[in-house]
């Protein structure tokens, strides 16, 4: 996912929890926590795509059957 996208999707997750306030009160660090841990296990998008491309390497190093060629 190209950055701007990743850029356009954390801003319209931070307007819809702190309605465009300067100060929000709590941080998206918590917010991305399990709810055990009082957060809202809200996805990390940037994380996610990272894990994405890795994967991906991870497939195509694979040296077995089910490389992909």
């Amino acid at each position: 996912m190209p950055k701007q996208v990743e850029d356009l999707l954390e801003k319209i997750i931070r307007n819809f929890f702190w309605n465009s306030e300067s100060k929000p009160t709590i941080g998206l660090n918590i917010l991305r926590c399990p709810q055990e841990k009082g957060g809202r296990k809200l996805l990390d998008i940037r994380v996610r795509n990272k894990v994405i491309e890795i994967m991906k390497a991870k497939r195509y190093l694979n040296l077995g059957p089910e490389c992909p060629r």
